[in-house]
């Protein structure tokens, strides 16, 4: 009766330790974890910030290409997108401005770049008005000009390397996260394989003390110690990075509870490093296509660089840009296409839908001889054709 209740005590004692680590791993874990998604939530902040001030610049130097327009053809209407890309840079400027309210380094900066984009703008009134007086614009005016975007283009990108420093520094915060959180799931399952060995063994020295008990009994001491084989070759595997295995254990007792732990343990796990790892290819895909966007290109130098960094970042075999105008779609650059691409009108096939509906329109799975898309040296079948309307809107 002694030795019975003795057996008794080692086994519960064996599963509430191994319920207990679970529950402190698992616990440790999700507060890594949540710490990791903290930190990618910063990232996502940096990332705003670092478009938002992007988006000021290019208003600023498009502002600008609309007064010169202006000053060569004198048409109204480089006004009128002067003056909208005045209030639209301002407006960018002042997100940015809010979103590093608690930065004073990069508030210093922003009042000093607000007030040379001030300047600037002044600037380019008073040629406006020298032109609407049917006066010549000095040489030296234009130069002054040159000098004054120099001096923007400088203070932007101090911003801009302060945030990318900040994102580096976030970017690490997560990566440390990611790694604690992947040290302390390894450790917990080894702390688990030790305990669930070592009692295992002394439930083994048990069985072999009580041969005299019954057949049943023997029987049932069998099972318990397979199955803590199971949870404890299960767990190694885990501890291995296998998160997709799970215990085939459905029973009610104690260690049913302990193998439902781990399932569910795994799964999370599972869950949350895939979503992690989504994120960080959205983001790290967002700041790559951000950082190729910058600078002073004309619409198709800029088309052709997005078409061609979206292809090969999703490693799409073909892909064509187009720009609505007039109710119609033109083609302005390709990946692997040829040039021979005619206007699409807005509602007509996958294209046309997808820009009238705003929506992404995909068709997957398509009989071969439904669609070809031709290349310089032939034509080919795709499987698969998605089409995604890119609209200009602006941050909230």
């Amino acid at each position: 009766m002694e030795q019975k209740s003795n057996f008794r005590r080692k086994l519960i004692f064996s599963t509430g330790l191994s319920i207990f680590i679970l529950l402190v791993s698992s616990t440790a874990s999700f507060i890594s974890i949540r710490k990791l998604i903290d930190a990618s939530d910063l990232v996502n902040h940096t990332q705003d910030v670092i478009i938002t001030a992007n988006l000021s610049y290019t208003h600023v130097i498009e502002s600008q290409n609309n007064m010169r327009g202006y000053l060569y053809t004198g048409r109204e209407s480089f006004i009128s997108d002067y003056k909208n890309l005045k209030v639209s840079a301002k407006s960018y400027l002042n997100k940015v401005k809010q979103a590093t309210a608690n930065n004073p380094e990069q508030q210093v900066l922003i009042r000093k770049l607000e007030g040379e984009i001030e300047l600037f703008h002044q600037y380019m009134d008073d040629k406006i008005a020298i032109r609407q007086q049917n006066l010549p614009v000095p040489t030296d005016d234009i130069m002054e000009g040159k000098a004054r975007v120099q001096t923007i283009t400088e203070t932007f990108n101090q911003i801009l390397e302060t945030e990318r420093k900040f994102l580096n520094d976030r970017s690490g915060t997560a990566q440390t996260y990611a790694t604690s959180s992947l040290i302390l799931i390894i450790g917990a399952a080894l702390t688990a394989v030790i305990v669930s060995l070592y009692f295992f063994s002394r439930i083994l020295q048990d069985f072999s003390e009580r041969s005299r008990l019954t057949k049943q009994l023997r029987e049932k001491d069998i099972e318990i110690g397979r199955r803590i084989k199971v949870i404890s070759d299960i767990a190694g595997q885990v501890a291995k990075g296998n998160l997709s295995i799970r215990v085939n254990d459905a029973q009610s007792d104690e260690l049913g509870s302990v193998a439902g732990s781990l399932n569910e343990m795994a799964e999370a796990l599972q869950t949350s490093f895939k979503s992690v790892e989504d994120s960080n290819w959205n983001q790290t895909g967002m700041a790559q296509l951000a950082a190729m966007m910058m600078g002073d290109k004309t619409v198709r130098q800029l088309s052709e660089d997005v078409v061609k960094f979206v292809c090969n970042y999703v490693t799409a075999q073909y892909g064509l840009l187009f720009m609505a105008e007039d109710g119609s779609l033109y083609p302005t650059s390709g990946f692997a296409a040829d040039s021979d691409r005619k206007p699409v009108k807005i509602g007509e096939g996958i294209t046309g839908q997808a820009a009238s509906s705003l929506h992404p329109v995909e068709i997957c799975d398509m009989i071969p001889d439904e669609i070809q898309i031709r290349f310089a040296l032939g034509e080919v079948k795709p499987t698969c054709v998605v089409a995604i309307p890119l609209v200009d809107v602006a941050l909230e």
